[in-house]
């Protein structure tokens, strides 16, 4: 009675960790298919949980901010990276998340878009990162210091162009855990843990059962640095 209730826990767990990252995973990917079309001068309007898709015809790599996660400052887990791109008459800035290569792949050396029709942005709005937000802040002071020009910023929200991949990793977080479930209940129910243990599939099978927690811890890591 003791082993069932306790299975019908871990089932429950496992289960409702699968819902609820399945949910948000699915629903962020299903968002995509409906893009708001805007401008970057439109950075104002930006609302959290939308995607928005835009043209972007200058940046500039000097205002650019990178931020690496790690496990005890030992063990890296991500790495982020965040760029500011502006109008065409640069009264406005909006920051948002890519990947390592993307300014490089986008915008010549001296931040003008590769496409003379801009660079195609398109991205879910997400709350900017406590930090991440203050970087920006400073990087506007100090262009319009610089310039002597006034620049608008929407700080509190960025534009993250990895959604999609931030999706998939969410969805694997839940799928991951409920199959391994699934699995070692088949494997309960069936004897084959209290018989086979002791053999040597029964041992090579824990080595694999291990490793693959530690995979899964390792993506789980991965996962927590983007969100």
């Amino acid at each position: 009675m003791k082993n069932k209730i306790l299975i019908g826990i871990a089932v429950t767990l496992l289960g409702g960790l699968f819902a609820v990252c399945a949910y948000f995973g699915i629903r962020t990917l299903i968002r995509k298919q409906d893009p708001v079309e805007m401008s970057v001068a439109k950075f104002t309007e930006l609302e959290q949980g939308e995607w928005v898709t835009f043209r972007a015809k200058y940046a500039l790599e000097s205002a650019s901010y990178t931020v690496k996660h790690s496990i005890n400052g030992v063990i890296p887990t991500g790495t982020e990276y965040y760029y500011a791109v502006f109008t065409d008459d640069a009264s406005g800035m909006m920051i948002i998340r890519a990947d390592k290569n993307w300014y490089s792949r986008n915008f010549d050396d001296e931040g003008v878009a590769k496409d003379e029709d801009g660079c195609l942005v398109t991205g879910f709005v997400r709350s900017t990162p406590d930090g991440t937000d203050r970087t920006f802040r400073l990087y506007r002071d100090k262009l319009q210091q610089s310039y002597k020009i006034t620049i608008s910023l929407q700080a509190n929200h960025f534009v993250d162009t990895i959604a999609v991949k931030i999706s998939i990793l969410q969805i694997i977080i839940g799928v991951i855990p409920f199959l391994a479930g699934i699995i070692f209940l088949v494997c309960f129910k069936t004897g084959l843990v209290d018989n086979q243990l002791d053999s040597r599939a029964g041992k090579t099978f824990l080595i694999i059962l291990i490793l693959g927690f530690i995979g899964y811890a390792v993506v789980v890591c991965h996962f927590l640095s983007y969100v």
